[in-house]
C-alpha cells in the first residue's frame, strides 16, 4: 500500500479473513482519515495491481472542482 505524498513506498501485510475482509492498518486509516462505515472503491488494474479510493474523499474533490468551475464562471 502507497500513501499518498509519500516519497518511499510502505507495505503492509492484510491477511484475508475467511468472509474475504481485509482489516486497513490504524495507521493508514488516520492517515486517510477513513473512518468505520467509510465506503472505498477497489480498482483491479491490468498490471495485477489494486486500487482504493474513498469515496467520501472523492466526493469533496468533485465538489472542490465544481466550486472552482462555478467561481471562475461569475
Amino acid at each position: 500500500m502507497i500513501i499518498a505524498n509519500s516519497s518511499t513506498p510502505q507495505q503492509y501485510t492484510l491477511d484475508i479473513e475467511p468472509e474475504g475482509r481485509l482489516t486497513l492498518p490504524k495507521e493508514i486509516q488516520q492517515t486517510l482519515n477513513l473512518e468505520s462505515g467509510d465506503l472505498l472503491i477497489l480498482t483491479f488494474e491490468d498490471n495485477r495491481k489494486i486500487q482504493l479510493l474513498s469515496i467520501k474523499q472523492q466526493v469533496k474533490k468533485l465538489r472542490r472542482l465544481l466550486k472552482d468551475k462555478n467561481d471562475e464562471e461569475k
